[in-house]
C-alpha cells in the first residue's frame, strides 16, 4: 500500500528543518554581536587595572587618589604612590587615576566602577570609584596597602574623588580632595 501523503510530509519536514536552522543561526548571530558590543561580558562593571602596587603614599588605611593628565603629574604620582622605576602606563589614551586603598591578603582588590557618583549613593564628588575583590567569600580581615592605576573617564574638572571600598558606607571609604 502506498501512502499518498508521504511527499507532502517530506516537504513539510524539510521546511521545518530550514526554519529551525534559520532560527538557530539567528540566535547565534545575535549572541555573537551582543557579546562584541559588550552586552555579554563576564562582568561589565569591571575596570581594567593598568598597574598595581602594594603601597600607599602615606601609609594607614585612608583612601588616596591622584589624577595624572600630564607626563609630569604621571611621574610625580608614580613616585608618590610607591611604584618603582619609570611609569609603565601611558597617557596616550587619556588621563589616568591612581586609587590607593587597602585589600585583603587572600582576596586581591579590583576596581569595579569609575565615573560619576550613582544618584542613589548620597555621595558628592566629581568622580566615584568603587573597589571590589577577587575571591571569597571568606577573605582575611587584614588590610594591606594597595594602589591601582586605571583610565580616568572624561570628567572635567575633577577636584574630588570618592573611593568606596566595596560600599560607600564602608569605614574604609572616603572622599579625597585632589591637589590641583
Amino acid at each position: 500500500m502506498i501512502n499518498k501523503d508521504a511527499p507532502d510530509l517530506a516537504r513539510w519536514f524539510d521546511g521545518l528543518v530550514v526554519v529551525v536552522t534559520v532560527v538557530i543561526l539567528a540566535v547565534v548571530a545575535f549572541a555573537a554581536v551582543y557579546s562584541v558590543v559588550g552586552g555579554m561580558r563576564s562582568d561589565p562593571r569591571r575596570v581594567d587595572v593598568l598597574a598595581k602596587s602594594p603601597t600607599l603614599p602615606e601609609g594607614g588605611t585612608d583612601p588616596h587618589a591622584a589624577l595624572a593628565t600630564t607626563a609630569t603629574e604621571l611621574a610625580d604620582a608614580w613616585e608618590r604612590f610607591g611604584f618603582s622605576g619609570t611609569p609603565s602606563v601611558s597617557l596616550h589614551d587619556g588621563p589616568v587615576l591612581f586609587v590607593g586603598t587597602v585589600e585583603s591578603g587572600s582576596c586581591p582588590a579590583t576596581v569595579e566602577y569609575v565615573g560619576p557618583p550613582p544618584e542613589d549613593s548620597g555621595v558628592t564628588a566629581d568622580l566615584f570609584v568603587r573597589t571590589g575583590h577577587k575571591g571569597g567569600p571568606d577573605c582575611t580581615a587584614d588590610a594591606n596597602p594597595v594602589t591601582m592605576v586605571v583610565r580616568a573617564p572624561d570628567v572635567d574638572p575633577v577636584r574630588s574623588v570618592f573611593v568606596a571600598n566595596e560600599t560607600a558606607t564602608s569605614p574604609l571609604s572616603g572622599r579625597v580632595e585632589l591637589d590641583r
